[in-house]
């Protein structure tokens, strides 16, 4: 059952509307952006999707089941992430898709697959361990531009993911008018200050020692827009 609800929790992300507003297909993982990077910038970004996803998880998932949720998606990835560029934009690219909508479609695509074997169903869930593809160590040992990809991933995942909740039919009207507000702010913020600004703005910012890469990442993006 709970394979079933996590496997609910992945697949709605191929629900995008094709009349998102336009305003809501701003991202920084655009065509140029993704094809003029080097294979291992492609790597950061796709860390940094990934880890929005994570984020996501660790908030929303049930108390009860959030642990496996994540040991699940930890162990595809370590799996199976080799796997999850290789046909990325094989049906061309949808201009409402950033690279990080393709990761998260391929990604689940994969996962999906390797939640049919044993292995998967067998995980015993690590306790309290957020995902981090990205940690503290290899964070201050990456130059700014993988910082930067990284960043740019998770801010791309984040804004895939909210679209994906507005788009999806069984959100709770609760649910849609929380991240109807959050999206009119967040398109808000880029509109008023630039969303080519607030990736030197993150990288900048100190660690706060008390939280995983990703959670620092997220508060950054908020404090963004708070300035």
């Amino acid at each position: 059952m709970m394979l079933k609800i996590f496997l609910k929790l992945v697949i709605i992300i191929f629900l995008f509307s094709q009349n998102a507003m336009s305003y809501q297909n701003r991202y920084v993982g655009s065509p140029s952006y993704w094809e003029n990077l080097k294979q291992l910038q492609k790597d950061f970004y796709m860390k940094g999707a990934l880890d929005a996803w994570g984020y996501y998880i660790w908030n929303n998932a049930p108390d009860e089941t959030r642990d496996l949720f994540l040991s699940q998606y930890r162990f595809c990835i370590e799996k199976k992430s080799q796997d999850f560029q290789r046909n990325m934009f094989m049906l061309g690219w949808d201009d409402k898709d950033s690279a990080a909508s393709e990761l998260y479609r391929w990604s689940f695509a994969s996962c999906n697959i390797l939640a049919e074997t044993d292995e998967y169903k067998n995980i015993v869930p690590e306790k309290n361990k957020p995902l981090e593809n990205v940690n503290k160590k290899t964070w201050l040992e990456l130059s700014n531009t993988n910082k930067s990809t990284y960043v740019a991933g998770y801010i791309d995942g984040s804004l895939a993911i909210i679209s994906m909740i507005l788009e999806d039919s069984q959100t709770s009207n609760e649910m849609r008018d929380y991240y109807s507000e959050l999206s009119k702010d967040v398109y808000g913020c880029f509109e008023e200050k630039g969303l080519d600004k607030i990736v030197p703005f993150v990288i900048a910012r100190e660690l706060n020692d008390s939280y995983p890469v990703p959670w620092n990442v997220s508060m950054s993006f908020g404090a963004f827009c708070r300035n």
